[in-house]
């Protein structure tokens, strides 16, 4: 089963150009399950997020934002749908959660998909959004978490790139890079289904961390850096095998789409 993130930037690309049919062509090539969307705008029967659902023939599941709203389209139909703000800030971050079944050739599972953009300017309000999303889901523990996480983990370049994507950073007056973010993430227990999907194996994942990945992944944006993922929890990572990682590099927004394969074991 694919699941895919992808941050669409209302459908612009990074230089303000409508590119509602160059995503769509994208998403078709793609053919995902289940797709994770940042930034789709305000909904409405008009919006470009609806023609996507019917040009994909996936449901679709709007949650507002003030970043320009989340959205968690699936195959199946969607259930036991949630949605909530993770603070009260002037752009306030939320999240949706959506379940779909996970088959495999012993049965299935139901796994909650969560769709969430955290703060794209500093780590501490990413720390805080990212606590109260553990409090929401504390009721839902098998659960994948994709959207642009707006974080890091420095051990995906070597030298050369970690000082390239510390320079990208001040370049567009970002913060300094941290990774705080992804460190709590780690020690909480969820699995980086990118990094498990290029270990391998749930074996080799752990040490593999520390090893620069693939150029092809370690880039999602325009800040040159990973900021888009996908996570499992605790309670899933270890019945599922990720496979077939894909970063799909193109101009149609200013992130590009993140994609991997799940399959349950």
């Amino acid at each position: 089963m694919r699941f895919a993130t992808f941050n669409i930037h209302e459908f612009q690309d990074a230089s303000g150009r409508g590119r509602v049919d160059d995503a769509i062509a994208v998403l078709k090539e793609v053919r995902c399950d289940v797709l994770i969307l940042n930034e789709v705008g305000p909904d409405s029967p008009r919006s470009p997020l609806r023609d996507l659902g019917e040009a994909l023939g996936m449901a679709v599941t709007f949650g507002k934002a003030g970043s320009g709203g989340n959205a968690v389209l699936t195959r199946q139909a969607p259930r036991d749908v949630q949605y909530f703000k993770l603070d009260e800030a002037v752009e306030f971050r939320s999240a949706i959660v959506v379940r779909v079944a996970l088959a495999g050739a012993g049965g299935s599972l139901d796994i909650d998909v969560v769709g969430v953009h955290f703060d794209h300017c500093n780590e501490n309000e990413r720390l805080v959004q990212l606590a109260a999303l553990g409090r929401h889901l504390g009721a839902r523990p098998v659960h994948l978490v994709g959207g642009d996480f707006n974080a890091m983990r420095f051990s995906d370049f070597d030298d050369a790139g970690r000082a390239a994507m510390h320079a990208a950073r001040k370049r567009h007056g970002f913060e300094k890079g941290r990774e705080d973010f992804v460190r709590k993430l780690d020690e909480s227990g969820y699995v980086d289904a990118v990094r498990l999907a290029l270990a391998g194996s749930h074996e080799a994942y752990s040490a593999a961390l520390a090893n620069p990945i693939p150029a092809e992944h370690a880039i999602t944006s325009r800040v040159e850096t990973r900021i888009d993922y996908l996570v499992l929890s605790p309670a899933l990572a270890p019945r599922v095998h990720a496979h077939s990682a894909r970063t799909v590099v193109s101009d149609i927004s200013d992130h590009n789409l993140v994609s991997v394969d799940l399959v349950l074991v």
